[in-house]
């Protein structure tokens, strides 16, 4: 038996497992997050966990099989452009709905201001092109709110 035929103990399977579960739940509640800070704290989380997984996928090379999380990590890294712009997208829906609730040009202004506030004071957490796409999506859709 080879270093690289090394199994896993019992314990330590479902430990794995559980942070194979933990990934999956994170990514599934990660498009559907209307929040900054949550979307940024579930990424996070995911990082974690799949960090751990890339470790032991290093220990116990052989008991992943086709699904390595070197493999899934890489595949997160790479939509994470796509889920970014997806979140503005949710993310500008939630703030025109709570637009909605106000009957003055002066509250939506307001609102609209604290809302893209927020999302500016995390800003250098996402990647350039989001930042790019939010401010395309102001200028293009919420010119009005803007002073």
């Amino acid at each position: 038996m080879g270093l690289f035929d090394k199994k896993p103990n019992a314990k330590t399977q479902v430990y794995i497992q559980s942070h194979i579960n933990e990934v999956q739940t994170q990514y599934k509640y990660l498009t559907r997050v209307e929040r900054v800070d949550w979307f940024l704290e579930t990424y996070e989380k995911i990082y974690k966990e799949m960090n751990y997984l890339l470790d032991a996928e290093k220990k116990y090379p052989s008991y992943f099989g086709k699904h390595r999380p070197s493999t899934n990590m890489n595949k997160i890294k790479s939509e994470r452009q796509e889920m970014e712009k997806d979140f503005i997208d949710r993310y500008f829906i939630c703030i025109e709905k709570k637009l909605l609730n106000y009957s003055t040009i002066r509250g939506k202004k307001n609102n609209f201001t604290k809302e893209i506030d927020i999302f500016r004071y995390y800003a250098p957490e996402f990647l350039p092109e989001t930042v790019d796409y939010f401010n395309k999506i102001i200028r293009k859709n919420f010119s009005d709110y803007i002073e």
